[in-house]
């Protein structure tokens, strides 16, 4: 008895666990989920594969330029259900401001990127001439610095002051100056 027949098996069920292909096309379903279109070399493109995010983590990879695009990696878990591990992408390799180990980055074609550093600085980049808006309340602990402009559609009020509707006490007709600003003073 020759073992090549079981050989032989045994090297197609492993060449089938993990496929690489280039990935095609990527839909949402009603649940939220992503279902990707990959082809392999020599294979009908496979519909319907699962793109297996960890938690936390949500992205659509863009769709391949010609022959160029995400490069799948199709794990096979049981007969009959695959699915596609997070794919890189070699066209956007090297514009991570990820620079040292430990850094984190997260970035999008558009040029925004967000980069945890190891140090434990937050860092954000909008893409170029982006402004970075914060939906919700915004607290800030620390001191603001800020290189340019600050302006704002609403009053600001520091230390119960109102920027906008505030008087002054002291006020003189000619070159004198006023005094300092009343408390309050809401418009």
């Amino acid at each position: 008895m020759t073992l090549e027949p079981l050989l032989r098996g045994l090297r197609l069920r492993l060449a089938n666990l993990l496929l690489k292909g280039l990935m095609l096309r990527a839909d949402r379903t009603a649940a939220g989920l992503q279902r990707l279109t990959v082809s392999g070399p020599g294979r009908q493109p496979r519909a319907g594969l699962r793109h297996w995010l960890p938690y936390g983590l949500d992205f659509i990879p863009l769709p391949p330029d010609g022959d160029r695009g995400p490069e799948a990696l199709i794990l096979t878990l049981a007969p009959g259900h695959r699915v596609v591990l997070p794919m890189p992408d070699a066209r956007h390799a090297g514009i991570s401001k990820a620079a040292a180990p430990g850094d984190l980055a997260v970035y999008a074609a558009g040029g925004a990127q967000l980069v945890l550093r190891r140090s434990g600085a937050v860092e954000a980049y909008p893409a170029a001439g982006q402004p970075l808006r914060v939906f919700g309340d915004l607290e800030i602990t620390g001191a603001l610095r800020a290189a340019g402009e600050i302006s704002s559609a609403a009053d600001v009020v520091t230390q119960g002051v109102s920027l906008g509707g505030h008087t002054h006490g002291g006020v003189e007709a000619g070159g004198d100056n006023s005094g300092g600003p009343n408390g309050g003073g809401g418009a």
